[in-house]
């Protein structure tokens, strides 16, 4: 009986090693942010990544390169591809929103293909909330690629007491309260907060997308801080890309209140993604920047 039993243990031990290397070959395993365990990396193996794409509405995918390039530099055979519509997408409706997200999408797996395994970096928020991730996953393979998105690594930086009072500034999309993937929602649904105050910043977007001078810009920035400041507020999340142009600005308009730039957050922890992943070279800058991993601890590259 005692050689049947341990006959049986060795054979399920060699069935188990077999399935986990087949598992990790096929880019099965996943990361996981957050207390609501959402699935958000698909990771497939280094060796088979080809392509690195950055998807966004309007600046947002420039501004998240940018940020990429201070820190990391690629390898050579490796860049990046911009997948942008080019224009701001406020005050459309939200089905023609998905519409020009899903075209954005398809067009780029019709030009570049499916083949390997592409990283998709999902730098706007608002396609992350009008379903970014399903769709990619729908129409390019299920184990073929890595997602990331800004909006649960900038909820996995958040650190703040249950009764804080959170602002979030952003699109119609990313701050509506009927939405159950908005922030709001996540917010209190999935960590807890309660004392949660939207701004729609879409006035902000168009002229940081119009590309206005920084004269132009500075009463907007202004009105903004004021109302940040009346309403009390102990952390901001800036929930559009767009915003890291004015994320400065803020910080030396706000100095009492710790500011998320969702930008910054998604360049941080994707530069150490592509280290990791020997896809890029350290700059010089990069040690200096913090990196927010997967439970929102703050870590420094060594």
């Amino acid at each position: 009986m005692k050689r049947i039993d341990y006959f049986f243990l060795s054979a399920m031990m060699i069935f188990l090693l077999i399935q986990g290397s087949i598992s990790a070959q096929a880019g099965l395993r996943y990361e996981e942010y957050g207390p609501h365990r959402s699935r958000i990396d698909s990771l497939a193996p280094s060796s088979m990544i080809r392509r690195i794409f950055i998807i966004d509405s309007g600046m947002g995918a420039e501004q998240l390169k940018m940020l990429l390039e201070q820190q990391v530099s690629l390898r050579k055979g490796f860049q990046y591809e911009l997948l942008v519509l080019g224009h701001s997408i406020g005050g459309k409706p939200k089905g023609e929103k998905r519409l020009l997200m899903e075209q954005l999408i398809m067009r780029s797996v019709q030009e570049f293909g499916a083949d390997g395994s592409n990283v998709f970096c999902v730098a706007c928020n608002t396609f992350t909330f009008l379903g970014a991730v399903p769709y990619i996953r729908s129409i390019t393979g299920h184990r073929k690629m890595i997602i990331y998105t800004p909006v649960y690594v900038t909820l996995a930086a958040l650190k703040g007491g249950q009764d804080d009072k959170i602002g979030v500034m952003g699109t119609d999309i990313s701050i509506d309260p009927n939405n159950g993937n908005s922030y709001p929602h996540l917010l209190k649904k999935n960590h807890g907060y309660q004392n949660i105050l939207t701004y729609n910043g879409q006035e902000l977007i168009d002229a940081i997308q119009e590309q206005v001078s920084d004269e132009q810009l500075r009463p907007l920035v202004e009105k903004a801080a004021e109302l940040f400041k009346r309403d009390g507020i102990q952390h901001l999340i800036l929930g559009c890309t767009h915003y890291t142009r004015i994320y400065h600005w803020l910080q030396r308009l706000l100095p009492g209140i710790k500011i998320y730039d969702s930008n910054t957050l998604m360049a941080n922890r994707f530069a150490q993604f592509l280290l990791d992943h020997d896809l890029a070279v350290p700059n010089a800058l990069f040690a200096d920047l913090p990196v927010y991993g997967a439970a929102g601890q703050r870590e420094h590259a060594a």
